[in-house]
């Protein structure tokens, strides 16, 4: 796996291309020189767990035999505010279930697709502790 950085301009305006052909923009606030064009580094750690533990849960979902019908996920992070670099000491992930699903199948899921599968919960589980909570609606 390898991903290109490129600078877009004079400023803090970076894109990323990933060998697989897809690019992302990455750029800070204002305060830092940024003019908020893209994602700041630290929101495509919040994006990538979410991102990694969609996939496991809408598959491990399929597997259970579950009628998943849309998924959302809201990430939040804490950053630790008395240290350099300001690592994410806590991460929470709520997750919305649309469909006709087991809240125990749903259970199950997220704890394995979270805690076991998804491999940026595993690397950011080492400075944050991760928790999750979901609800389940109707279609």
């Amino acid at each position: 796996m390898e991903v290109t950085i490129r600078r877009l301009d004079r400023n803090i305006l970076f894109e990323a291309a990933s060998d697989s052909g897809n690019t992302i923009r990455m750029d800070g606030a204002a305060a830092g020189g940024g003019s908020g064009k893209g994602f700041r580094p630290m929101e495509l750690l919040l994006a990538g767990i979410g991102g990694c533990s969609a996939f496991d849960v809408v598959e491990l979902l399929r597997e259970a035999g579950q009628d998943l019908q849309d998924l959302a996920i809201t990430v939040s992070g804490e950053r630790a505010a008395d240290r350099t670099p300001a690592v994410f000491t806590t991460v929470h992930l709520a997750y919305t279930l649309v469909g006709t699903i087991d809240p125990a199948a749903a259970e199950h899921a997220l704890e394995v697709g979270i805690k076991q599968q998804c491999s940026v919960g595993e690397m950011l589980g080492r400075t944050a502790e991760i928790t999750y909570s979901y609800r389940i609606e109707s279609p």
